[in-house]
């Protein structure tokens, strides 16, 4: 995919028409130019984002999105095993407490499942260190306190599904 990106002054005067065509480019192009953005089209690994919080939800896809990954999304355990079982991701990044079924309980009960055996989890908590150890003791990869800095969530993610 090639585009190019034109800065023009234009002066309009009474009577002047102008013509535009219909369709420039891609939508995903331009924010690829606009942004720099390398790998935005490599959509290769697909990850599960479970967080109860949807602010938290949404930034991490985006940023995930950016990075040039596959987002799926959940709300709470429940969802993020339903979404695992019929998405089958390469990843899952869950919150440690979520209402209904939290990150640790789903983490568990992904681990009895032999297909999810060797699935990458990361954990993230907010909380103290009796969270953290009941993370370890659940199955996850890794465990990380919030606030996760983005890059450093990639570097985990990228070291992970290497």
């Amino acid at each position: 995919m090639m585009c190019d990106a034109h800065v023009h002054r234009l002066e309009a005067r009474s009577g002047s028409r102008f013509r535009f065509p219909e369709r420039i480019a891609r939508p995903d192009a331009i924010d690829a130019i606009s942004w720099g953005w390398e790998g935005f089209a490599k959509m290769s690994h697909r990850i599960l984002v479970v967080d109860d919080n949807d602010d938290t939800r949404e930034v991490m896809s985006l940023y995930l999105t950016i990075e040039g990954f596959t987002v799926i999304v959940a709300r709470d355990g429940n969802e993020g095993s339903e979404a695992a079982v019929r998405e089958s991701p390469d990843l899952v990044i869950t919150d440690a407490r979520m209402p209904n079924l939290d990150g640790i309980e789903m983490t568990r009960q992904l681990r009895a499942q032999s297909r999810f055996k060797q699935l990458p989890i990361i954990i993230v908590t907010g909380f103290g260190s009796g969270l953290e150890r009941e993370a370890w003791q659940a199955g996850a990869n890794e465990v990380l306190i919030k606030p996760v800095s983005p890059d450093s969530l990639v570097t985990r993610i990228r070291a992970l599904l290497s």
